[in-house]
This record gives structure tokens, C-alpha cells and sequence, in this order.
């Protein structure tokens, strides 16, 4: 006979409409309180508390658990159910979900995680068993009974345990839910009762197969999180997930290091590249670029004007300075005025470009032409003012 159990907010010691965190406080506070190192002369008594209290807060600090039980609380309570004592009783063919929620979603239907018969393994082991037959003896008569896995023990195999997980927690059942139903065919009185109480229990079955999916499936997410073979897959799966990303990130830098590597070698070839080309030219080009250098120095240092040459620019310099660049200067900026002057009177109309190129040196042609002729006179006006000097100096 079951022992009549303790609701789950007494055993914490907080109200119904507690907070998440006001019961994570009185958790800590009495997990502290009855640890079994706490309690050297009352342990049996201390492991048993802290037993319940570890199994109150498991489903009161879930919401789905919490919202379970606050519905059920009731036949929580005071329910005595096959299977209380450890999961060795029958589990009836109606797979009640109060049943199998009351006995089997708490800590206190197993002792520890070994090979004994109240161990875990053994427990769930033996209840997956049972489901599994009465999936076989109440499958409909069409359906095509699958291999469906075992739970396993400590040394299962990740893929074994997973295969489990995987059938188990998406289940879609072949049995018939016939035992639901409310109403016997045969008594119908008439065709039409008959198909009214046909899509009744239709219906039924239909409520009845949803919620033991439900059921089973809450069972196995249950099993899962109490499970050590999957939090150490799961331990596994995030080691190998975070070495992937590492692997990742290393092979992102070894290949920005190659295309790093990949530009520079890119940028010293190519400037290989450009240096035999430059120097290719050089040996083609030098003397001609040379000579075209030195050509323009000595037009830079070369006065058109005087038709002299320097052979520095401080020579250069002293030159313009000179009274005669500037008087040249001056008789040439006189000559461009007049020049300019004539070009606008002789031309009164549109003249083609190479007829105004030609005017210009026919105008400056007849400018220097008249100069010339200014100088001569000028000479010989000299001369003769010398032979009057040289008779009168004579006489």
C-alpha cells in the first residue's frame, strides 16, 4: 500500500501561486537544510526528505510539469495506482495517463543509475516493455507492427539511445482504443442509433489515442532530461559542434592568410614586371631620352632673344638682368605693338587661319626689313660725321 504523498508546494514550504523564483529560493534553502552531509545523525531520514524535495522542485520549476500537476493535484494526492512499487506491477491495458504521469514522473519510482532491479534502467527498461506489448496485443488488425527499441541500459550504445528517443517520443500508436469505447454496437435498436453511437465512440477513440500520445510522449521528454546516457550525448554533440566551429574559424584564417600571401606576391611580381620593363626601355630608350634631357636644359638656358647660350642658371639670371637683354626686351614687346596695330587695321574682314599666319610674317618680315634699314642709315651717318671730323683734324 502506498504511502499517501505530501503536495509538492508543502513539501517546499511555499503557496500554490508561488513564483519561479520564490521557488527556486525555498528549494535552495531546503535542499541546504536536509542534505544528508547536514544531517550525520538523521541521515536515512535527511535522504528521503532531500529525495522529495529534489523531485518537487523537478516538476514545479518546470512550467509544462507544474501546469500537470496543478490539474491532477487532487488525484495526485490521494491516487493509488498499479506500479507504486518500483515499476514490478502490470500495467492494465488501458494505459490510464494518470497512471503512468503518478508512478512513473518521479525520482521516487527508481534507486540510482546501476544494473539493480530498482535501479533507473531496470525501471524504465520494464515499463517501455509493458508499453511495447500493448502496442502488439491492441494494434488493428492491418497494421504492420514495426521493430520498436528497447530503453537499454548504462553500456547502450548513442545510437541505440538515440534510435529509442527517436521512435519513442514521436510515437503515432496502431492500437485500436476499442476498450473506450461507450457504446456496444450490437445494442443498437436501430441503423440510425447505430451510426450515432458509432461517431461517438469514434470520438472517443480519437480523445483516447491523443492523449496517450500525449502521455507517452511527456514520459519520454521526462526520461530524457533524468537520463546520464543522453546528457552525455548531449555533452558530446555541443564538444563536437564547438570544435566544427573551431575548425571553421581556423580554416577562415588560414585562408585570408593565403589570399594575404597570395596579394603580396601579386604586388612583388608585379612590380618585377614593371622594373624589367623599365629597364628594357632604358637600354632601348636611355641615349634618345638622354639627348632629349639635355636638349631641353639647353633650351631652357638658351636666350632666343640675344642668341646667346649660358652654361648656368646663375649665368641666366645675370643676363636678364643686363641692360642690353632689356633693351631687346623693350624693342620687341615696341615691335609686337605695332605689329598688332597693323593686324588690326589691314584686317576688316574674316580671314582664313593660314591667311592671317601668312600676313603675320609678311608684317614682321617688313618690320625687321625697315629696322635693318634704320641701322644701316644710321651707320652711315656715322661714318660721314667721321670723315668730316678726320678732314677738319687733317686741315
Amino acid at each position: 500500500m502506498a504511502s499517501k504523498k505530501r503536495c509538492l508546494y508543502e513539501v517546499l514550504g511555499v503557496d500554490a501561486s508561488a513564483s519561479e523564483k520564490d521557488i527556486r529560493k525555498a528549494y535552495r534553502k531546503m535542499a541546504l537544510q536536509w542534505h544528508p552531509d547536514k544531517n550525520v545523525g538523521n541521515v536515512d531520514e535527511a535522504e528521503e526528505r532531500f529525495k522529495e524535495i529534489q523531485e518537487a522542485y523537478d516538476i514545479l520549476s518546470d512550467p509544462q510539469e507544474r501546469s500537470w500537476y496543478d490539474s491532477h493535484r487532487s488525484s495526485f494526492l490521494t491516487g493509488n495506482t498499479p506500479g507504486a512499487n518500483g515499476g514490478e506491477g502490470k500495467i492494465h491495458d488501458a494505459f490510464g495517463e494518470l497512471d503512468v504521469r503518478e508512478t512513473y514522473m518521479t525520482t521516487g519510482v527508481f534507486k540510482g543509475y546501476g544494473k539493480g532491479k530498482k535501479s533507473f534502467y531496470s525501471v524504465y527498461a520494464y515499463l517501455f516493455e509493458q508499453i511495447a506489448q500493448i502496442e502488439r496485443d491492441e494494434a488493428e488488425v492491418s497494421a504492420d507492427i514495426t521493430f520498436m527499441p528497447a530503453f537499454g541500459g548504462p553500456d547502450t550504445s548513442f545510437q541505440e539511445m538515440k534510435r529509442f528517443y527517436d521512435f519513442w517520443g514521436n510515437l503515432v500508436s496502431n492500437r485500436t482504443f476499442s476498450f473506450k469505447d461507450k457504446w456496444r454496437l450490437s445494442e443498437a435498436p436501430s441503423r440510425k442509433i447505430r451510426r450515432l453511437m458509432e461517431q461517438e465512440n469514434k470520438k472517443i477513440r480519437s480523445k483516447g489515442r491523443r492523449e496517450y500520445h500525449e502521455c507517452v510522449r511527456d514520459l519520454v521528454a521526462y526520461i530524457k532530461k533524468k537520463d546520464p546516457r543522453w546528457v552525455r550525448f548531449k555533452e558530446a554533440q555541443a564538444q563536437l559542434r564547438e570544435q566544427k566551429k573551431l575548425e571553421r574559424k581556423m580554416q577562415k584564417e588560414l585562408e585570408a592568410k593565403r589570399r594575404k600571401k597570395a596579394r603580396i606576391l601579386g604586388r612583388e611580381q608585379e612590380q618585377k614586371r614593371f622594373d624589367a620593363t623599365l629597364e628594357e626601355r632604358k637600354k632601348r630608350y636611355g641615349d634618345v631620352e638622354e639627348e632629349q634631357q639635355q636638349q631641353q636644359q639647353l633650351e631652357i638656358l638658351e636666350c632666343g632673344l640675344c642668341n646667346k647660350t649660358f652654361k648656368s642658371q646663375k649665368q641666366w639670371n645675370n643676363h636678364e638682368k643686363s641692360k642690353k637683354h632689356k633693351q631687346l626686351l623693350k624693342q620687341q614687346l615696341n615691335r609686337q605693338k605695332k605689329l598688332n596695330k597693323r593686324m588690326r587695321v589691314k584686317v576688316c574682314e574674316d580671314i582664313s587661319e593660314q591667311d592671317g599666319e601668312a600676313l603675320l610674317d609678311k608684317l614682321i618680315a617688313e618690320d625687321l626689313k625697315s629696322e635693318a634699314m634704320r641701322e644701316d642709315e644710321s651707320k652711315g651717318e656715322g661714318e660721314g660725321e667721321g670723315e668730316d671730323e678726320g678732314e677738319g683734324e687733317g686741315e
